[in-house]
């Protein structure tokens, strides 16, 4: 089973150190398990006997059943990667002992002392990230009347201010921000640019997709925006059911905000 790690726990890189390879055969139950990526799960999980494993290095969280080889300090087998230096990855020789890869089916012990290495890790990124998001502070209003109605959190980098107006014909203002201190920004909008209807501008230096979310086809005049940016190592994605001009007022308000 080969996964990638997540951007902010050393996934975004091109190299071997941005993935693990762990046997898919579960050391308890020997059913086949899962890597679920999402936030606020992010594990390996196996859906027969319920135990559950930490991507980055594979110890047992939780351990349902009666594993074959122990119930403490219990890893998943794995291959070591290395790359080269045009980004192909390669398997290391393994060596299929249980104090080495491991054993398919057994599983891999593994010393405290490594359980507290990826433990200490995973703790110092995510405090990192939970400090980054306290310093992105966002505006109480736009000049179109929206006033910020709350934020809500969405996992660990990612939160949600909601802007709302008295106006019951005008909707809602969405402000998507999420920390992922990200460098290559010109690549990750590509995909972005993808989206049906959806066109690049540039704003004060910075490069922005902006696409509708509805397209009226008889008039040909597209309404219900949303822009998506990368500013700062985040990326900011704002929804507004303006259209391209006025949305983009929108997004030079939250730019001159935020980067005062």
């Amino acid at each position: 089973m080969l996964i990638r790690l997540p951007d902010y726990l050393g996934g975004a890189v091109n190299d071997a150190s941005a993935f693990r390879a762990y046997s898919a055969l579960d050391p308890s139950s020997h059913c086949i398990i899962k890597y679920w990526p999402n936030e606020g799960r992010r594990r390996i999980e196996d859906p027969c006997g319920g135990s559950m494993y930490e991507p980055v290095g594979g110890h047992a969280i939780q351990i349902g059943g009666n594993p074959v080889l122990v119930s403490k300090n219990l890893a998943l087998p794995y291959l070591k990667l290395s790359s080269d230096e045009n980004d192909y990855l390669y398997v290391e020789p393994p060596i299929f002992t249980e104090s080495k890869n491991g054993v398919i089916g057994i599983g891999r012990t593994i010393s405290q002392q490594e359980i507290d290495i990826t433990s200490k890790f995973i703790a110092t990124r995510e405090q990192q990230i939970r400090d980054a998001m306290e310093q992105f502070v966002v505006p109480n209003k736009f000049s179109t009347g929206h006033k910020l109605d709350y934020i809500s959190n969405d996992g660990i980098r990612t939160n949600t201010a909601y802007y709302i107006v008295p106006d019951p014909k005008q909707f809602p203002i969405l402000l998507y921000y999420e920390y992922c201190n990200c460098t290559k920004t010109a690549e990750l909008l590509s995909d972005e640019e993808s989206r049906s209807g959806s066109q690049l501008v540039e704003l004060d230096g910075i490069s922005i997709i902006a696409y509708p979310k509805s397209m009226n086809y008889v008039s040909d005049i597209h309404d219900d925006y949303t822009f998506v940016f990368y500013n700062n190592g985040y990326k900011i994605s704002l929804h507004t059911n303006q259209r391209l001009d006025p949305g983009l007022n929108l997004v030079k308000e939250l730019l001159e905000f935020v980067n005062k």
